[in-house]
């Protein structure tokens, strides 16, 4: 049966501290000290937890089938003090555990219903005095102190009247949250039950908290406490898959921490191995259809073949961000063969000998003009007649009749070819 202590908080701490200083000085003295671990679970909880608070405290030291008695003291952030004694005998290897419920298990008055830390001491009472553990646990308004974007921030509130309306406001640096302050009414047992859903977009920062009831006396201490919201942590699931051997398919689905896929932003995959990055960034596309995003790499025959790890790291426009990564055994292709010069076309070689034969024609032409000539004139002047006539001295000479008949015969079969196709 638990026994509620209601004196002000601070003659209780002044109490406290003496009974314990008393207690240890006199457990010292005496030739059996029990040596004790307290476990609490959870470390902390929010107002209104239905399953409570467990402590489990084992204490070792002992002599084996002897009884003894411990004081059970939590305090919490008012300040008021809630007390158990319990008797439990040692075992024959000089040691028990003892698990306990708070506020379950602590008598009428314990609850949950402040934000702060609570203490918890438990003393030997008999058949020795002594310190046999310490320990403390945390109660909020909310499940959590660190969120990330698109996660539902819980709150839950204790103590009010039944019925009463409550104000529950979210505020940044002053500023009210979106859709902030609301307005909820407590159920007959006195608890408040809100929440808030983040956006992707969300700022990120401090918050704070705070109820205010309309016919509740304020607390003391208030309900009010901060928390922080994170940029979200975007969860990627990369896959790769070779399509042929110059080529390999990726996708990624991303998930935001609501459950929800990511279709905008910038996702992009990079080859590695052994920690060289191989090739180009990859930009993947969101597949509607897939439910994805996609890409392709082709792979060179100048890449290293071995097992090669993909990055794939995913921003979204308001600065949420993951990575994702998978391997993939990779043989590049063999390089192609050398190509051989291109043929040299017949036509061109025949007429670029044309070509340097009128060249050598018209040099020749001009070298001999220029011999039969002893005095130049005092202007320049060409005999037509004369380099008409060495032309087609020239014309007739062998050489230039063989380039002639060979430019024929090739048109010639060319033409034969063509016809034939």
């Amino acid at each position: 049966m638990g026994t509620v202590i209601g004196v002000p908080h601070r003659r209780i701490k002044a109490t406290l501290t003496v009974v314990l200083v008393v207690l240890s000085f006199v457990g010292q003295l005496l030739p059996v000290r029990a040596a004790g671990t307290l476990a609490i679970s959870p470390s902390r909880t929010q107002e209104v937890s239905s399953s409570g608070v467990n402590l489990v405290v084992t204490v070792r030291g002992l002599v084996g089938g002897q009884s003894y008695s411990n004081y059970w003291a939590v305090t919490d952030p008012s300040g008021k003090n809630y007390t158990i004694t319990t008797t439990s005998m040692a075992s024959p290897s000089g040691n028990y555990t003892i698990s306990k419920v708070y506020p379950r298990d602590f008598g009428v008055g314990a609850g949950i219903t402040y934000v702060g830390q609570y203490s918890v001491a438990i003393l030997q009472i008999a058949p020795s005095f002594g310190l046999v553990a310490t320990g403390q646990f945390g109660v909020g308004i909310t499940d959590k102190l660190f969120y990330q974007r698109t996660q539902v921030v819980s709150i839950k509130a204790a103590g009010y009247k039944a019925n009463d309306m409550v104000a529950v406001s979210i505020t940044k640096g002053g500023i009210a949250a979106p859709g902030f302050p609301v307005h909820v009414t407590a159920d007959g047992s006195g608890n408040i039950f809100a929440s808030w859903i983040t956006l992707i977009n969300t700022l990120t920062g401090n918050y704070t908290v705070s109820l205010t009831g309309t016919s509740t006396s304020p607390k003391n201490p208030p309900d009010s406490q901060w928390f922080i919201l994170i940029p979200a942590s975007l969860d990627l699931s990369p896959a790769v898959l070779t399509i042929s051997a110059s080529s390999v398919a990726i996708s990624t689905t991303v998930t935001q921490p609501d459950g929800t896929s990511l279709t905008r932003g910038d996702v992009t995959g990079q080859f590695y191995l052994t920690g060289t990055s191989v090739g180009t960034s990859i930009r993947l596309i969101y597949n509607q259809t897939q439910g994805k995003w996609t890409g392709t790499y082709t792979v060179q025959s100048s890449d290293p073949s071995g097992l090669w790890m993909l990055q794939v790291t995913a921003l979204d426009p308001y600065g949420n961000n993951g990575q994702g990564s998978t391997s993939l055994s990779v043989t590049p292709p063999p390089a192609p063969p050398s190509q051989p010069p291109p043929p040299q076309n017949q036509f061109t070689s025949l007429w670029f000998l044309v070509v340097i034969a009128v060249i050598g024609v018209g040099a020749l032409i001009g070298f001999r003009f220029l011999r039969q000539k002893r005095m130049l004139p005092p202007h320049l002047q060409v005999d037509l007649k004369a380099v008409d006539v060495e032309a087609s001295r020239f014309m007739g000479q062998d050489f230039f009749r063989s380039v002639q008949e060979q430019l024929v015969k090739n048109k010639d079969s060319a033409q034969g070819e063509k016809d034939g196709s």
